[in-house]
C-alpha cells in the first residue's frame, strides 16, 4: 500500500490521485470507501496491486508519527529473548547506553 493525494474526483467510481510529485493516476474508488470523506487534497490510501483507492486518511494523522507509534509497550524484556545474546548486547550498546549515559558525555 502507499499514500497519495486526491487531486480530482471524476465520478462516484473513479478519481485522479497523485502518488508522488511527478505522477498522477486514474484509479477506481472501491465501493466500501466512505465517499462523504472525499475532499480534494485529502491523503488517501492506495492499493499497489489493484491500483485502487481503498481509504481516506484522517487529517489529524501524521503518517510518520503513526507508523512509529507504539500502541502498547511490549511486556517482554531482553532476558526473554533466547539465543540472541550478541544481538541483544549490540542493541543495548547502540540504543540504551547513549540514553542512559548522556549526562556523562556533557559533563
Amino acid at each position: 500500500m502507499s499514500v497519495g493525494t486526491l487531486e480530482e474526483i471524476i465520478d462516484d467510481n473513479y478519481s485522479i490521485m497523485s502518488a508522488s510529485v511527478v505522477s498522477e493516476h486514474y484509479i477506481s474508488i472501491l465501493s466500501f470507501v466512505n465517499k462523504d470523506l472525499l475532499e480534494l487534497g485529502s491523503l488517501v490510501l492506495l492499493g499497489h496491486k489493484a491500483h485502487a483507492f481503498i481509504g481516506v486518511l484522517m487529517d489529524d494523522l501524521d503518517l510518520l508519527v503513526t507508523v512509529m507509534k507504539v500502541e502498547k509497550a511490549p511486556q517482554e524484556t531482553c532476558d526473554d529473548i533466547g539465543g540472541l545474546d550478541k544481538q541483544v548486547q549490540e542493541i543495548k550498546e547502540f540504543v540504551e547506553f547513549p540514553l542512559l549515559n548522556i549526562m556523562k558525555k556533557w559533563v
